[in-house]
């Protein structure tokens, strides 16, 4: 997904939608401070759209197909991503966060996990700065 044209208009009902060209992204919940994702808001997405400051979101334990996609819409600050104590993202062999870039960057961060067991998330796709905490690119 690098490189992708991320298009953003105002729907008839007021929400602010995201298109990627190909793939409609969805209403955008937008949190302007750290917040806990709920299992029963699989499929949303989120971004910190507004947020003056970095923020966190925090994953809830998976359950096997629940996905989730945050996307950094205010480049200049960093968003984490940080599943519960003894959740795995991406293989690791410990519990990681992804996060973007530091926020000196211009890249808008887009990124889609979903549950893989009750324990793991993976990372479906991605584009822009994302990391994990060893350092490591997510894909």
């Amino acid at each position: 997904m690098r490189g992708d044209i991320l298009t953003m208009d105002r729907a008839g009902d007021g929400n602010l939608r995201a298109d990627l060209g190909y793939s409609f992204c969805g209403v955008i919940n937008a949190k302007t401070t750290s917040y806990t994702v709920k299992q029963n808001e699989a499929g949303k997405v989120f971004s910190n759209l507004g947020a003056g400051a970095a923020i966190v979101f925090t994953l809830p334990v998976p359950k096997i197909g629940m996905t989730f996609r945050f996307m950094r819409l205010t480049v200049a600050y960093k968003v984490t991503i940080t599943p519960p104590t003894g959740i795995k993202i991406q293989n690791q062999t410990a519990a990681q966060s992804i996060m973007t870039a530091t926020a000196n960057t211009t890249d808008v961060g887009i990124v889609t996990v979903v549950g893989i067991s009750a324990t793991e998330y993976m990372v479906m796709s991605e584009s822009g700065p994302w990391t994990l905490n060893d350092g490591s690119t997510v894909i």
